[in-house]
């Protein structure tokens, strides 16, 4: 793979299916809903920020300070499906279908689930196994089989249910199961993918950062990995990219990727969310791209070759389709 820098980017129009998906995003500290075109906003939760929608986009969890919450897709019914998760505040959700193995041991097969909502925790990845809309008790799942003790940020599902992934201090590792054979237990094959974080050292007043993946999404049908890499620090570091051939990957056919060997989108964008139909990301524009077109921020779809940028809603954040 060759690294490209998509800089030259096009304003254009929402196409016509835009108008048939759905987001929901935060604004204004609470969730909203609008059409796939940033139409037609609806506020459906005063208090809560990072939504994602369930499989079916019958449901939007979100964050509320140290909970996990769900709702319906028009805000009614809330429940609280996670209370003060270990010592940590939640820092990003996933949605998907149900990842455990079948057996990883024999006290885990009351709480295999149809769905698994993932919630990252610095450091430790809990699974709540979904199913048939009943939320059971949390896990800890497959970062422990790493022995890591360090930032966890970004998980994400693949859609067929196949993948999972989560970023351990800018590291991105790929988690798939195995099923239980010849009296083995189930379990998981984890392979380290790309390791993108890095380390900038101080420069005259300007103190030192660390580059890390805080937000992991998979095309919807599962060849592609989109990221972002932020600094720590808030400097205004924000990258979002692509990582390409997932099941190759996954095979460990090769040595672990750099950032120079992935395709960078945009370097002032933030939290990339895949369309529907895998042709856009949804991102946080958070800069200018060039002096012509200013940019104050908000969610905007851009192509996944580069040439199209799309405003959709402004003072917005943390998107999903």
């Amino acid at each position: 793979m060759v690294v490209s820098l998509i800089a030259a980017l096009v304003l254009g129009n929402p196409p016509a299916e835009f108008a048939q998906w759905r987001i929901c995003f935060a604004s204004q500290g609470g969730i909203w809903t609008s059409d796939g075109a940033g139409n037609n906003r609806v506020q459906i939760v005063e208090n809560g920020d990072s939504p994602i929608w369930s499989p079916d986009h019958t449901r939007i969890a979100f964050l509320r300070e140290n909970e996990v919450w769900v709702t319906s897709a028009d805000g009614k019914n809330p429940e609280c499906v996670l209370q003060n998760p270990l010592e940590f505040k939640p820092t990003g959700l996933a949605w998907g279908k149900g990842i455990s193995p079948k057996s990883i041991a024999p006290e885990l097969n009351a709480i295999r689930g149809d769905e698994s909502l993932l919630v990252s925790t610095k450091t430790h990845l809990l699974e709540i196994p979904v199913k048939r809309a009943q939320f059971g008790k949390p896990r800890r799942t497959f970062t422990v089989c790493v022995g890591y003790d360090g930032l966890v940020a970004g998980p994400a599902i693949s859609a067929n249910g196949k993948y999972a992934t989560v970023s351990l201090s800018g590291v991105v590792w790929l988690a798939s199961t195995f099923p239980p054979k010849r009296g083995r237990d189930g379990g998981w094959d984890l392979v380290e993918i790309a390791a993108l974080a890095s380390y900038v050292q101080p420069i005259r007043r300007a103190g030192s950062e660390i580059h890390e993946v805080q937000c992991l999404d998979f095309s919807p049908d599962g060849q592609t990995l989109a990221f972002e890499l932020s600094g720590s620090a808030g400097t205004g570091y924000n990258v979002v990219g692509l990582i390409q051939n997932i099941p190759r990957l996954a095979l460990v056919l090769g040595p672990t990727l750099t950032l120079g060997q992935v395709t960078i989108i945009s370097k002032s964008a933030l939290h990339p969310r895949f369309s529907p139909d895998g042709k856009w990301l949804l991102v946080h524009e958070v800069s200018a791209l060039d002096a012509s077109n200013p940019v104050s921020g908000g969610l905007t779809a851009i192509s996944l070759d580069g040439q199209q940028r799309i405003p959709l809603v402004p003072a917005a954040a943390n998107g999903d389709w």
